[in-house]
């Protein structure tokens, strides 16, 4: 039986809505949510307060390209990176992809893209379109 008490990582590292993409990085949900002081309370938290705390641990974010912008703590870890979606109809738009290689790992890229197709044309594709209006209108 699985331990309630015990911290677990976010379903999903990648959120998508309205073409925008939030990517949370390894160091945010490997490192930080698992120290300590962060761990104890994470189980009893809605999944947003992710979101919330990068905003507040991060100066104002930093533009590394045209739209895309990087969360940087004060250590300088890299918490999150909010970007265009990376992709048209499933297809890698190179201008982003080229600009998150400078920052996360072809690992990570791969994580992201997977993500991102899946959204624009996997089973659900076409219940809501890109802004999230009903297909169709």
């Amino acid at each position: 039986m699985k331990n309630l008490d015990q911290p677990v990582a976010p379903l999903s590292n990648v959120f998508i809505d309205k073409d925008h993409v939030l990517y949370l990085t390894a160091y945010t949900t490997h490192t930080f949510l698992t120290s300590p002081e962060i761990a104890e309370n994470a189980h009893n938290l809605p999944f947003w307060s992710i979101q919330i705390a990068i905003g507040g641990l991060c100066e104002a974010p930093l533009e590394i390209a045209d739209g895309i912008f990087a969360f940087i703590d004060e250590e300088d870890n890299l918490m999150a990176i909010h970007m265009p979606v990376p992709a048209q109809n499933g297809v890698p738009t190179e201008a982003i992809l080229a600009v998150l290689r400078d920052w996360i790992s072809e690992e990570e890229i791969i994580d992201i893209m997977e993500n991102v197709q899946f959204v624009q044309t996997g089973p659900l594709a076409g219940l809501l379109s890109p802004t999230n209006e009903p297909a169709g209108k």
